[in-house]
């Protein structure tokens, strides 16, 4: 073997760590992987309940908004239902001509609270927005994410949409007669103006029923917005 393989050889052996050695370093290289592994399955249980507790925010909200706009719907639904059951033109044209905010009453918050707290959220805060007919609810979670004391928040918008039945009338709820909206009474007719004697009828008096063109049947959807 030559001198220059020697050395080379030599070299080697300096190189390669002893058996000890070996079996010293195999100790922290196994504690920095677990600690990897623990890091890492703490970081996937965090985001996993951020996420968790964010869905559940958002479910709230979603459904606070849309059980106060779908109270806000009944309320106005109550209203075309007194009507079309009226024993005289007065009950019929009594609850019309209001504006949409006068019939979203104490329900509509009841409602969001309500639904909230099915999804395991409270209601920080809700608002109507008449002209545009829409109810807006702010909740937020229950149970804060693991590990923290932070607590999810989310907001929703639902819409009420007339479908049949009511209307809006500048700004003001009416029924539909005959495809039109009214607000209020229509003019009596010149045959039955006062100052006019009433002609006698021999037989009773039809029971009252609603003016021809009338629908009977009321609709209100309501809708989450974008």
């Amino acid at each position: 073997m030559g001198q220059r393989s020697r050395l080379n050889l030599r070299r080697a052996m300096r190189l390669r760590p002893r058996e000890g050695e070996r079996g010293s370093i195999l100790p922290y290289v196994s504690v920095a992987v677990m600690l990897l592994v623990a890091v890492a399955f703490g970081l996937m249980v965090g985001f996993g309940s951020l996420f968790a507790q964010a869905r559940t925010a958002s479910t709230a909200s979603d459904a606070a908004a849309l059980g106060a706009a779908r109270a806000w719907a009944k309320s106005i639904e109550s209203m075309h239902h007194d009507a079309a059951d009226a024993k005289n033109d007065e009950e019929l044209w009594r609850d019309t001509g209001k504006t949409l905010d006068s019939y979203a009453d104490s329900g509509l918050r009841a409602a969001a609270e309500h639904y909230a707290e099915l999804n395991d959220a409270t209601v920080t805060s809700m608002s109507v927005d008449a002209a545009h007919r829409q109810v807006t609810v702010s909740v937020r979670s229950n149970s804060s994410v693991e590990g923290t004391d932070k607590k999810m928040t989310s907001t929703s918008t639902a819409e009420i949409v007339l479908d049949k039945g009511v209307c809006l009338d500048h700004g003001k709820v009416g029924l539909v007669v005959k495809g039109k909206c009214q607000t209020k009474a229509p003019e009596p007719d010149a045959g039955n103006a006062p100052g006019k004697k009433a002609t006698l009828s021999p037989s009773p008096a039809p029971s009252y029923s609603p003016p021809k063109g009338f629908e009977n049947h009321v609709k209100i959807s309501t809708r989450l917005v974008a």
